[in-house]
């Protein structure tokens, strides 16, 4: 049980924020270099396992929160065990070619994945007659995965690796949190996020050979910040006016 709608808000939106960061942390643990195509779609499946959690309570009603615990404490083991073994540990080789790299990239791409699958699943079958409107959140999501998995294989995603992870990761973040407020907030799904569809423009041009540069992309990181404050002091300002309370309230001053 959650306790409030705006405490969800507070919560949940908090965690879209932290699932970017958390994600960066992770990968950068299991592949300091960050040249692996699968790691950047293993990245792009844990942002859609949680982006599903929060679609399904919009379509559905109610949260599943199962899962939640166990991948934590998954997280907190990917974050230690180089520290407490080895700091090249995900690079051993168990067998052959396969590393403990490998590994995880196939364990969290593939239960991250069935986790989605499993939420889509059950969505579509909730929502007879109008599956198509349902179905298009999820929709979003699977379309910045595809377009930031080719983007990875791109000259600019080999060459710039941390940058094109911040860049899907804030990406990723501005949808997470407009599903998060959807969700509570009982509202629309627009057909086109114009603060995302930057990235999505930019990152086809540079998967279709037309190269803007590093410089380029920074830009557009720096656009994808802004976006995501301005929804953020948007979404405040809007509460704060609805519960007729400041958005700063001055600290009482105590009498000695």
């Amino acid at each position: 049980q959650q306790s409030s709608p705006l405490g969800a808000i507070v919560d949940h939106g908090i965690d879209a924020f932290c699932a970017f960061t958390t994600g960066i942390a992770v990968v950068n643990t299991i592949d300091p270099t960050l040249s692996s195509v699968r790691i950047m779609l293993g990245y792009c499946m844990f942002h859609l396992s949680w982006f599903s959690a929060q679609w399904g309570e919009l379509e559905l009603g109610a949260l599943d929160q199962r899962g939640i615990t166990e991948g934590e404490f998954a997280t907190m083991f990917a974050l230690a065990i180089p520290g407490i073994i080895d700091l090249d540990f995900f690079s051993w080789r168990i067998y052959g070619s396969i590393t403990f790299q490998l590994i995880m990239e196939i364990g969290v791409t593939v239960g991250c994945g069935a986790v989605s699958l499993a939420f889509f699943v059950k969505v579509m079958m909730a929502t007879s007659g109008r599956r198509l409107e349902a179905s298009l959140p999820f929709l979003h999501m699977c379309l910045h995965s595809a377009v930031a998995v080719l983007l990875a294989g791109t000259q600019f995603g080999q060459e710039n690796t941390m940058l094109n992870f911040l860049l899907v990761g804030m990406d990723a973040a501005l949808l997470m949190t407009k599903v998060r407020l959807a969700a509570t907030m009982h509202c629309n799904w627009p057909l086109v996020h114009l603060d995302t569809l930057p990235f999505i423009t930019v990152a086809s041009l540079e998967i279709a050979g037309i190269h803007l540069g590093a410089a380029f992309f920074s830009a557009l990181l720096l656009f994808q910040l802004i976006s995501f404050t301005l929804l953020w002091f948007d979404t405040v300002g809007r509460i704060c006016r609805g519960l007729d309370i400041p958005f700063l309230a001055p600290v009482p001053v105590k009498k000695a």
